[in-house]
């Protein structure tokens, strides 16, 4: 049955069937409220006729550059009174539409976390300590989906290696309540 699933999708893409866009992710992932920056998109089903949105508080700048079916990268702003907190990326086109699991966070001016790595050994601060109650610490693959994760009141975590091996960023998120209020966003992992 997945065999035959498959042979459809393939021919139905063949004869110039599109199918509806998706964003994985978002390079780089965290915004500052008030700033204007560049950033890059990877996902699938990307083209001309893909419509963006990076919620209300977001504005693309120009048309997105489509290098390929899976990368697109764009100018956008950031309001200064910017709701904080995640926003997955919908993408739409004519044959449907997706939210996320790309997702951008958007922090406050000067209220970011800080990672930093010796060994397993992962350590981070906040510009303005004590606005997050909690922390959700990730490990994502090359794929930049979530190998581990773990949620913790403390600003230092040991992982063992074998959760390390095969990890290529970390993002360490603060939140208040149930919204992130601050992130790191994703950090490359030294090989």
């Amino acid at each position: 049955m997945r065999r035959f699933a498959l042979l459809l999708l393939a021919a139905l893409v063949a004869h110039g069937h599109r199918l509806a866009p998706r964003i994985d992710s978002v390079t780089p992932s965290k915004l500052t409220a008030g700033s204007t920056q560049s950033i890059e998109v990877e996902g699938k089903n990307l083209g001309i006729d893909v419509t963006l949105s990076f919620g209300k508080d977001v504005t693309i700048i120009g048309a997105p550059l489509f290098t390929s079916p899976t990368h697109a990268t764009m100018k956008v702003t950031v309001a200064a009174a910017a709701k904080q907190g995640g926003v997955a990326v919908v993408a739409t086109n004519a044959y449907g539409s997706n939210s996320g699991p790309g997702t951008i966070y958007i922090t406050a001016s000067g209220n970011a976390i800080h990672l930093t790595r010796s060994g397993t050994k992962f350590d981070w601060s906040e510009d303005v300590p004590g606005t997050a109650t909690f922390f959700l610490f990730e490990l994502l693959d090359e794929s930049k989906h979530v190998s581990f994760s773990v949620q913790t009141k403390r600003t230092t975590v040991v992982i063992d290696s074998e959760k390390l091996a095969g990890s290529l960023y970390a993002r360490v998120s603060g939140y208040a309540g149930r919204r992130v209020v601050e992130t790191s966003g994703l950090v490359p992992l030294a090989r």
